[in-house]
C-alpha cells in the first residue's frame, strides 16, 4: 500500500508573486519617501507616512492569508508523514474525528463530498470500493473515489482518496474497420487488472490507427492508450497496489491527481468502459468502431 501527497503548485506560485510584489512595493515606497524628504511639506510627509502604514497593514493581512492557506496545505502532509499503513489499516498520529463517503470531482459542482457518515478513533481500515478515474492531458475529466475527511485540527479539512488494486478486466472482444484499402482488427482480452489488445490489418500496412478510452456517461473525454505504429498493447485499468491520496479539499484538482500519479492522461477504475478504435484513411477519412467493457471488483467492502 502506498501514500500519494497532492500539493498543488498554483498556490505556492501565487504566494511567491504575491510576496515579491509586496516586497517591490514596500521599497519603492521607502526610496520614494527617502528622496522627498528633504523637500517635502509636513502635511505631504504625514499623507505618505499614513499611506505606507495602510500598505504595510493590508500587505500583513495579505502575507497572513497565504501563510494559513498553505498552513492548511502542508497538513495534508503532515499528516500522510505521521500516519502509519500497515495489514490494510491507516493509523492517526492522534484520535480523529472523519466523514467518510465518496469524493466526485468534475461534475456540477465541480467538487462534492458526499458524506455517509461519521467516526472518531486513531485508525481506519483501507476503503475497499469502487472508483472511477478520467483525466485527459488537458488536466479535465470526471472522477469518483470512496473517501474520508477529517473534522479535527491541525488536520481539518485534509481528504484521503482510496484507489483499489482489486477487480479484474472482464473482456474478449473483436473489432474491425472496413477501410478503402482492406480492413483493420483490434483483439481485445481482459488479463487480470489489465487490458490487452492486438491490431492487425488487411493488407498488412503502417495505419494512422488511435485506440481511446472513455467512460459511458462521461461521454466527449477520452484519453488515447495505444496508435501509430504500435501493434500490440497492455494498458493498466487499476494501479499496481492500494493507493491512499492525501490531499487538502479546497486544493483538490484533477490536474493535481495527476501530476501526482505522472501521467498526463489516464483512466482507471470499476464499471464499465468504451474503447474507440480509430483510423485516418485515404483523403483522411476518419474510420471508426467502439465497443463496451467492464472492471469487475467482486465485493465491495469499506469497513467504517
Amino acid at each position: 500500500m502506498r501514500k500519494l501527497v497532492v500539493e498543488p503548485l498554483e498556490t505556492k506560485f501565487i504566494s511567491r508573486l504575491a510576496i515579491f510584489f509586496l516586497l517591490f512595493f514596500v521599497a519603492v515606497t521607502v526610496s520614494t519617501l527617502l528622496r522627498m524628504a528633504g523637500n517635502a511639506s509636513g502635511a505631504a510627509l504625514l499623507g505618505i507616512m499614513m499611506y505606507l502604514i495602510f500598505a504595510s497593514v493590508i500587505g500583513a493581512l495579505l502575507l497572513f492569508s497565504l501563510r494559513r492557506l498553505r498552513a492548511r496545505e502542508k497538513a495534508a502532509a503532515m499528516l500522510a508523514s505521521s500516519s502509519g499503513i500497515e495489514n490494510g489499516t491507516i493509523t492517526f498520529p492522534e484520535e480523529l474525528e472523519f466523514e467518510y463517503g465518496r469524493l466526485i470531482l468534475g461534475e456540477r459542482p465541480a467538487k462534492e463530498f458526499r458524506a455517509e457518515g461519521k467516526g472518531k478513533g486513531r485508525s481506519i481500515p483501507f476503503m475497499n470500493g469502487e472508483f472511477r478515474l478520467l483525466i485527459t492531458p488537458e488536466g479535465e475529466g470526471f472522477a469518483s473515489f470512496p473517501a474520508v475527511k477529517i473534522l479535527s485540527r491541525p488536520y481539518e479539512g485534509v481528504m484521503l482518496l482510496f484507489m483499489t488494486s482489486e477487480g479484474r478486466v472482464v473482456c474478449r472482444k473483436s473489432l474491425s474497420i472496413p477501410t478503402s484499402e482492406g480492413s483493420l482488427h483490434l483483439d481485445l482480452e481482459g488479463m487480470g487488472r489489465t487490458l490487452r489488445g492486438r491490431i492487425y490489418s488487411t493488407p498488412e500496412k503502417t495505419e494512422k490507427i488511435r485506440v481511446l478510452l472513455g467512460i459511458p456517461e462521461w461521454g466527449g473525454m477520452e484519453v488515447r492508450v495505444a496508435g501509430g505504429a504500435i501493434r500490440e498493447f497492455r494498458y493498466s485499468m487499476l494501479p499496481d497496489e492500494k493507493t491512499v491520496i492525501y490531499a487538502p479539499y479546497g486544493a483538490l484538482s484533477l490536474s493535481g491527481i495527476a501530476r501526482k500519479l505522472e501521467r498526463k492522461g489516464v483512466v482507471l477504475g470499476h464499471g464499465e468502459f468504451l474503447i474507440r478504435f480509430t483510423v485516418e484513411g485515404h483523403l483522411k477519412k476518419r474510420y471508426s468502431s467502439r465497443e463496451s467493457f467492464k472492471v469487475l471488483m467482486g465485493e465491495n467492502e469499506w469497513g467504517i
